[in-house]
């Protein structure tokens, strides 16, 4: 299925988008899960109006004060992940069936996961390969609880296993299906999809690339759009 810049503008239009921030080397997947939870409680399904105001954590000037979004109330959610963050939202979704939770009615779109494992030295060259920033964090791969968990069978399996399990009770919870994309040359996850997952896959690009949009490759924006 092909979107029209037309209509994703639209689609991007009205819709708003949020970033949560964590860290990726420190904490473990399950600390990672947990505190994307309770982001999502922040900002779902009402954003507090400090989270709208320009002038909320910026040293601007109160003129701008204007500018500053109007209270919102969200119906919907979804749920977008790259690499290590595909693992986190998949955990978050597993810790969101143990209680009544409107992030089990989420939408997952996943681009490149890391929900089936990571190979360790594909990962070590993609960071090689990037700047120098990312090479500081090559020494402490090891003692990494993240690194662990992506290169752990046990850990990635369990999740899993517990997202097939609450299939069988909770079929409306959307959350627990992901539409996922791989590129043709994925070398740092191991890209095999969930049972029942959405999957496509993108010709001629690596994990680097495949969540990253250009004029000539705007599937990101895309896969996102499409319903």
């Amino acid at each position: 299925m092909t979107i029209s810049h037309s209509t994703t503008e639209t689609f991007w239009r009205k819709h708003d988008l949020f970033f949560f921030a964590y860290r990726s080397v420190r904490d473990g997947i399950r600390t990672s899960a947990d505190n994307l939870m309770g982001f999502l409680a922040e900002v779902f399904p009402s954003p507090p109006a400090r989270i709208l105001s320009i002038l909320g954590r910026s040293n601007v000037p109160k003129s701008l004060a204007s500018l500053d979004s109007p209270r919102r109330a969200y119906t919907r959610l979804v749920l977008v992940g790259h690499s290590e963050g595909g693992l986190v939202i998949r955990k978050a979704v597993v810790l969101a069936e143990k209680q009544s939770n409107p992030v089990s009615r989420a939408r997952v779109v996943l681009f490149a996961p890391a929900i089936s494992g990571v190979s360790p030295a594909g990962l070590k060259g993609m960071l090689l390969k990037s700047g120098p920033g990312d090479w500081i964090v090559l020494p402490y791969l090891a003692n990494s609880r993240a690194y662990r968990d992506m290169t752990s069978a046990n850990y990635f399996n369990d999740v899993r296993d517990r997202t097939l399990e609450a299939r069988e009770i909770h079929k409306a919870h959307s959350a627990l299906w992901a539409k996922v994309v791989f590129g043709s040359e994925e070398d740092v996850v191991v890209p095999v999809v969930w049972p029942e997952d959405q999957e496509d896959q993108v010709t001629g690009h690596d994990h680097v690339s495949i969540c990253k949009p250009t004029s000539k490759y705007d599937r990101p924006i895309t896969f996102v759009a499409e319903n």
